[in-house]
């Protein structure tokens, strides 16, 4: 069996995981006009990173040890998978945060789906992945596209700016940046975002 992404994943599991990252969080908080950077954390393959644009904290739980999922949380991350608390989401045709308003009564919204995560890498030198089944939202997860037609894999991100409705009808724009730290590690994700967003006069269809 062929261990999809094996230069990522085996740079990952042997190196970079033991270094330290300086900074985490909401670095710079959005206040909906401008933009905000949140930097996270997503190099353990068996958690989700819980990110609440309400409080402006960061919280994680992990799959294998059954740890509790935060009761408050908006958008969750695990490596380049992405999901949202009851909400849904829509990528735009534009990499300007700024522009972002201009779409909300334009698009269509799709909800997280069931799906499979890779959680298990201790069989990974056999060629052998663990896979925990959890939900995903597909248009969010589309912020990286993973081309393994080719060895070494090729990872392009697709520099659009998505939208994520919350659960409580708000919306955040997100655009992924750097999969690096400043020292080099991969694994710790820039975002930049805006939230909340004004909201059309004319409500938002319901959510799916």
């Amino acid at each position: 069996m062929l261990c999809g992404g094996c230069e990522d994943v085996l740079s990952d599991f042997y190196d970079e995981p033991r270094q330290v990252v300086a900074e985490a969080g909401f670095l710079s908080p959005s206040d909906g006009e401008h933009e905000g950077i949140i930097v996270v954390d997503v190099r353990s393959y068996s958690r989700w990173v819980y990110l609440d644009f309400h409080s402006l904290t960061i919280d994680s739980a992990d799959m294998l040890l059954a740890e509790e999922t935060p009761s408050h949380w908006d958008i969750a991350l695990h490596r380049y998978d992405a999901c949202t608390h009851h909400g849904a989401a829509a990528e735009l045709p534009a990499s300007d945060l700024a522009t972002a308003e201009n779409f909300l009564s334009l698009v269509s919204f799709t909800p997280d789906v069931d799906s499979l995560v890779v959680t298990d890498m201790s069989q990974m030198v056999d060629g052998i992945l663990g896979y925990t089944s959890t939900p995903v939202n597909p248009v969010i997860s589309c912020w990286m596209d993973v081309d393994l037609s080719i060895m070494p894999p090729h990872y392009t991100p697709s520099e659009r700016v998505y939208l994520v409705r919350l659960s409580d009808e708000s919306v955040v724009a997100l655009r992924f940046d750097k999969y690096k730290s400043a020292e080099g590690v991969k694994g710790i994700l820039t975002l930049h975002y805006r939230y909340p967003l004004s909201t059309p006069s004319a409500p938002l269809p319901p959510l799916p």
